[in-house]
Order: structure tokens, then C-alpha cells, then sequence
């Protein structure tokens, strides 16, 4: 072997080498009566139920080839305790029940420390939270509702302005992936643009950072609004019948209907032979059909979708009836509604039903 054969192949053994690193974490668990711990990763890939010794310890032993997130929780279903484990950690993790957070410690992960010292402070917020709510429930008179609610939002901006701070101390690290657990994907829209600065450098590739893209992405979309033939028409993302998001971009190139209806409205339920006779006729020539419901029970709407054989597949909802943002972009005041939209993503038409719509369609396709 030559030398520049040979420093490739040592190179090639090192990445072997590196790929996959052990890691060992010992617990120790005092006053648990099951003896029982769960340990697992963010997406639960990997899940473990390790049983404690006499003397309440275990140790788990795995391997990683990057930076992972992990948990340990009791059995007996108290909070978790986040581990931040990368190839070749060694940690050590103490505490005992019940107060798991308060009575922690560990060793050999500094930004474990950091995590969980976050954990136990957004902890302490919701448990304060929780105790005004329940005061605020039991004293009826006007005072009372006042006095207690101002407490709770103050709590909760002081909680706010903590997790800010928070994400901007701890930029680019592995502890940022614990404030995901405790942002409101579809309101704190400043903390989402705080967060996605803090996790683009090193975890771009990370599930967590795709969701809060998507959520800025979302909230942007939302605060639109369309009230003229030839404005651009935002993408929606809204949940499917499988509480997945279904995206209108999977509709790009298409003339798209956006149809606003609900099972509980009968005008709407009126127009559907006309509509799956349209798509039917079509849908291969490229016209597609976004259905999005303004249902509040997912059962009645599932029903009325298979009952009206609505066949395609792109049927959205956030199951709360008018409080759904895409009412709010297109100002829809009543049912049934649509717009319609051609290739090029631009609003044609808006509110058309009946024969009106018919014509149109024929128009847009059998005119060609």
C-alpha cells in the first residue's frame, strides 16, 4: 500500500472509530417504591425501563454518534430529568422522590445542569400559575377575578421574559432544545425568532428547528389578509383529519378551490354533488380542492367527508369553528365560502356556488 493509500484508510478507520462513542449514565433514585425508571430519547427511538438495585442505583450503558437529547423519568409518573448526552459522556445523576427536580443532582454534563435548573424555574411558573387559576375559579366576585387574573399575567410575562433571556444566554448550545417543550408554537412568535437564531448554527438538522421554522413560517402566513381578485394567495398549513399539517403547497401549479364548509352547514353540504362531480371531471387537468372545515366535533366532520364522498385528500381543520386563522385572512363571515386561485398562486375569484361555479371551472379548462 502506497502512502497516500494508506493515510486514507487510516482516516477511514478513525471515522469508523468516531461514528459510534459510548456513554454511561449511573442513577441513583432514592424513595422510589416502583423501582422502576424510564429512560428515553426525544422521538423514543431508543426506550428503556431499567429496574433499580437494592441500593436503588442502575446504570445504562449505549452507544450515539451525535448530540442527543435524553430522559429519565420514575414510573411513578413524576417529572422527567433532561439529559444532554453526547459519545463518550460519563454522568452521574442523583435525586429522590418525590420532588425529583428539587433534590437533583449531576455530574459530568454541564449543560444537563443548565437544562434542568431551566426545567425546575418554568416548573415553579406553572405551578404558580396553577394555584391562581384555582383561586381565581373560586372567588366569584368581579374584584377577586380581577385581583387574581392581573397575577397570573403578570407570572406569565416574568415567565416570558425568562425564557427570552434564556435563549439568548444559552445561543447555540444543546440546552436551548429544552425551551421547546415550553413555547406556544402558534402565539410567541418573538420568542420562535429568538429561538430559531439560537438553534440555526449547530442544530439546523434537528426536528425541534424544523418546527419552529414551520411555526414562523405559519404565523407570518396568518397575518395576512385578502380582500381583492389578483392578490397572491398565502400558502395555508392547517391540521388534517390525522392532526398532521397538510400544506397547500402541495398544490402549487394547480387551480385550487379553497372551500370553507362544515358538516353542521346544510347550503354547504348542498354544494357537494356539483363540487365532487367537478373534481371528478377535472381534477386530471389540474384543478384540486383545499377543503378546510370549520367543524368543532372531528367526528361529525370525518362523517360528513366520507358520507358526501369528498375523495381527495386535502382536507384541513383546527376544529374551532370560526377561530381558525384562514377565516381571519379571507374575512369569511358565513358558510358556505371559497376562493379560488390559479397556477401562478393569485386569488380569480372568490364566493362563487352553484352554476357560477360551474361555468368558471369549464371556463378555466375546457376553453383551453
Amino acid at each position: 500500500m502506497n502512502r497516500l493509500g494508506l493515510i486514507i484508510w487510516l482516516v477511514f478507520l478513525s471515522f469508523i472509530g468516531n461514528s459510534q462513542q459510548d456513554f454511561i449514565v449511573k442513577i441513583k433514585f432514592k424513595k422510589s417504591k416502583t423501582k422502576k425508571i424510564w429512560i428515553y430519547n426525544q422521538d423514543k427511538s431508543i426506550s428503556d425501563t431499567l429496574s433499580l438495585s437494592f441500593f436503588n442505583s442502575v446504570t445504562y450503558k449505549s452507544t450515539t454518534d451525535s448530540r442527543q437529547v435524553f430522559y429519565i423519568q420514575s414510573l411513578e409518573n413524576v417529572a422527567p430529568i433532561i439529559l444532554h448526552v453526547k459519545g463518550g459522556d460519563k454522568i452521574k445523576v442523583k435525586t429522590k422522590l418525590p420532588d425529583v427536580q428539587q433534590n437533583l443532582s449531576i455530574k459530568g454534563s454541564e449543560e444537563s445542569v443548565v437544562a434542568n435548573e431551566f426545567l425546575l424555574k418554568m416548573s415553579t411558573y406553572k405551578q404558580r400559575i396553577a394555584k391562581n387559576e384555582e383561586k381565581l375559579y373560586k372567588d366569584e366576585t368581579a374584584d377577586g377575578q380581577y385581583y387574581y387574573d392581573s397575577i397570573i399575567q403578570r407570572i406569565t410575562t416574568e415567565s416570558k421574559s425568562f425564557l427570552a433571556n434564556y435563549i439568548k444566554e444559552n445561543k447555540g448550545k444543546q440546552s436551548l432544545l429544552t425551551v421547546l417543550g415550553f413555547i406556544d408554537f402558534e402565539q410567541d412568535y418573538e420568542l420562535l425568532l429568538l429561538l430559531e437564531e439560537g438553534l440555526r448554527e449547530n442544530f439546523a438538522n434537528t426536528i425541534g428547528y424544523s418546527q419552529v421554522q414551520q411555526s414562523i413560517f405559519k404565523y407570518e402566513m396568518f397575518q395576512k389578509k385578502v380582500k381583492n381578485v389578483g392578490e397572491d394567495a398565502p400558502i395555508l398549513i392547517l391540521p388534517g383529519v390525522d392532526g398532521e399539517d397538510v400544506s397547500m403547497e402541495e398544490l402549487k401549479g394547480y387551480y385550487i378551490l379553497i372551500d370553507f364548509w362544515a358538516s353542521w352547514c346544510k347550503p354547504c353540504r348542498a354544494e357537494h354533488p356539483r363540487l365532487t362531480r367537478l373534481y371528478e371531471q377535472y381534477s386530471g387537468k389540474g384543478f384540486a380542492v383545499y377543503s378546510i372545515s370549520l367543524d368543532k366535533d372531528k367526528d361529525k366532520w370525518i362523517k360528513a367527508i366520507k358520507k358526501d364522498n369528498l375523495y381527495w385528500v386535502h382536507h384541513v381543520s383546527n376544529l374551532k369553528m370560526f377561530d381558525s386563522p384562514a377565516v381571519d385572512i379571507y374575512n369569511v363571515n358565513s358558510l358556505p365560502f371559497n376562493v379560488l386561485v390559479d397556477y401562478d398562486g393569485k386569488v380569480i375569484a372568490f364566493n362563487l356556488r352553484g352554476e357560477r361555479l360551474e361555468k368558471k371551472i369549464k371556463e378555466l379548462f375546457d376553453e383551453k
